[in-house]
């Protein structure tokens, strides 16, 4: 097109760009991924249930393909030790800050009533 002038980087400058910002965003996906493992317990990659939507004897239904009970009691047994964890750092914070630990019971407290007054 006659006054129109196109400048361009080359294609090896294009695709060392586009593998940069590729990079940078494989990066900073793995980052929130484990952030939310670390947070919620559980990764992001592990497969959902599959449903299938089926009907028997004229009734509509969903029927659930779990993982299986090995993982689903795997999951479960590392999720609740990051809870116990959790309660354990909450604990020792509570000691740190207060001096005093919150698993020691306190003492009963009795109210005795004399003469007709509590």
């Amino acid at each position: 097109v006659p006054g129109v002038t196109v400048v361009g980087v080359g294609a090896d400058a294009q695709r060392a760009a586009y593998s940069l910002r590729m990079s940078a965003l494989f990066d900073s996906l793995q980052e929130a991924k484990d952030l939310y493992a670390q947070r919620y317990g559980e990764s992001v990659d592990v497969p959902e249930p599959e449903e299938r939507f089926e009907e028997q004897d004229g009734v509509p239904g969903v029927t659930v393909v779990g993982v299986g009970a090995d993982a689903q009691r795997a999951a479960y047994s590392l999720r609740m030790s990051a809870l116990f964890d959790s309660l354990q750092e909450a604990k020792d914070l509570y000691a740190q800050r207060y001096g005093e630990s919150v698993d020691v019971p306190e003492p009963e407290e009795r109210f005795e009533e004399q003469d007709g007054v509590p």
